[in-house]
């Protein structure tokens, strides 16, 4: 260790700043594949057997969902036609009730007239009679 501190930073050398030397990026090599075999007759023969039965099965499971779904829609049209008849069977019901109702209303409207006309025919109604009142009578009451 240096006895003196103040040497060590005094001696510094300036350092020159390195050149940067720009590298080209280096390619890798490609690896070469290794080739296929070529697909022998009987293998193709066996593939196109292969996917003619996969589609073939695809095309049968789509039918079965086209038939299964169709079915479904047919159902729940039919529930909603049940659902709306019901509605209007009701709405004819609650329609008649009220035309009943009605015609009863207008049949008692009717008949009450009718009494009516015949009281006032038959008895004239009274004069109503008007009692006064004796405010001295209060006043007493209040007193005592």
């Amino acid at each position: 260790m240096p006895k003196n501190k103040s040497k060590i930073f005094e001696e510094v050398e300036e350092e020159e700043p390195e050149e940067i030397v720009e590298e080209l990026p280096v390619e890798k090599p490609k690896k070469v594949k290794k080739p296929r075999k070529p697909i022998t007759e009987a293998r193709r023969q066996q593939l196109r057997e292969q996917l003619a039965r996969g589609r073939a099965k695809s095309a049968a499971t789509r039918a079965k969902n086209a038939i299964g779904k169709k079915v479904d829609k047919e159902t729940k049209q039919k529930q909603k036609e049940v659902e709306q008849l019901q509605a209007m069977s009701k709405r004819q019901q609650t329609s008649e009730t009220l035309e009943k109702q009605i015609a009863e209303l207008k049949a008692k409207l009717l008949g009450k007239e009718e009494i009516e006309e015949s009281e006032e025919e038959s008895e004239p109604e009274p004069e109503p009679v008007i009692v006064k009142k004796n405010k001295n009578k209060k006043r007493k009451e209040n007193d005592k």
